[in-house]
C-alpha cells in the first residue's frame, strides 16, 4: 500500500514537472475598457448632451445606467470631470460641480472639449468621462 502511494506521488510530481500550468495574460480587458470609454463619450457628443450631462448629474447617471446596467457590466463604475477652458466664471455660474472619483483598480478616461452658446456668449469647457472596474 505504501509503495502504491509513493508511486502515485512520484507520478503526480512528474506530470506536474513535465506539464506545468501556463497562464497567459492578455491586455484585452484594458483595451475593452478604452473602447467603452471612447464609444460612450462619442455617443454623448453625438447626442449633443455634454452640456446637459455636465450641469445635471442625475441626467448623466440615468444615461450611464441605461448604457451600463449592473446585470451586464458587473463592477463597472464611472465618473465625470468638467473643467473650464476659457477665463470667465461660466462654470461656477452654471453650478457645475465635479463628481468625486470613485475607487477603482483599473480605469481609463477620455476628455473632449465642447463649446456651448448661452445668452452671455460662447463658452468652452472640457468634459472628461472615466470608466473603471472596482475589482
Amino acid at each position: 500500500m505504501i509503495e502504491v502511494l509513493i508511486t502515485g506521488t512520484i507520478l503526480l510530481l512528474a506530470f506536474m514537472h513535465f506539464f506545468p500550468k501556463y497562464l497567459i495574460q492578455s491586455k484585452w480587458d484594458n483595451v475593452l475598457l478604452v473602447v467603452k470609454v471612447r464609444d460612450t463619450i462619442q455617443t454623448i457628443d453625438n447626442l449633443n448632451k455634454t452640456f446637459e450631462f455636465a450641469k445635471d448629474s442625475n441626467e448623466f447617471e440615468d444615461f450611464m445606467d441605461s448604457i451600463f446596467p449592473p446585470e451586464f457590466t458587473g463592477a463597472m463604475i464611472w465618473w465625470k470631470q468638467i473643467e473650464q477652458v476659457e477665463g470667465d466664471n461660466f462654470m461656477s455660474e452654471e453650478g457645475i460641480t465635479n463628481d468625486p472619483i470613485p475607487y477603482f483598480t483599473e480605469g481609463h478616461k477620455k476628455t473632449i472639449v465642447d463649446v456651448v452658446n448661452t445668452t452671455s456668449g460662447y463658452h468652452v469647457y472640457s468634459f472628461t468621462l472615466g470608466l473603471g472596474y472596482v475589482y
